[in-house]
């Protein structure tokens, strides 16, 4: 049995009849957090676990870091997809709460980085979207490429070469 909370949706299918759209429902489970004040009230509840109110991480912080799903288990999802789906829920009304907490595992993963041992928060940070690669630009300093000008001496007619 399909539950929808939403209104379905009709889209069009190459089998349909010109003018008539086929009913699709919503796909997956319920949403939990249905209004964006019930989201953004469990999420400051979330953040008052790791950040006190200088904006400083809590001692808490160092045993229990903020990670994705930590957040996602707190918002009481099964897992983080459900969080990565929030983010396209009502036209993306609920992106910018998301975003937020997303925003502290990733501050948490740089703060990490300024302590040794940071294999693991570097490893974080490059499934947050970071890159880890090196530029060189062998050029003018400009953009342009580096050219390379051949001047080899060529041997005077009149040598006996």
């Amino acid at each position: 049995m399909v539950v929808v909370d939403q209104p379905l949706k009709t889209t069009g299918a190459a089998n349909a009849e010109p003018g008539q759209g086929v009913i699709a429902p919503r796909r997956g489970p319920p949403r939990i957090l249905k209004r964006v004040e019930d989201f953004e009230a469990r999420l400051n509840q979330w953040l008052r676990i790791y950040i006190d109110k200088e904006g400083k991480f809590t001692p808490e912080t160092e045993a229990f870091p903020p990670t994705t799903c930590g957040f996602a288990r707190f918002l009481g999802f099964g897992d983080k997809s459900l969080l990565y789906d929030y983010l396209e829920h009502d036209n993306g009304a609920f992106a910018p709460l998301v975003k937020k907490g997303l925003a502290l595992v990733e501050e948490w993963h740089e703060y990490g980085l300024s302590k040794g041992q940071c294999g693991g928060h570097i490893f974080g940070l490059k499934n947050m979207g970071w890159k880890d690669t090196q530029h060189q630009n062998i050029g003018d300093g400009n953009g342009n490429p580096l050219r390379v000008i051949f001047n080899v001496p060529r041997p005077d007619e009149n040598s006996d070469r």
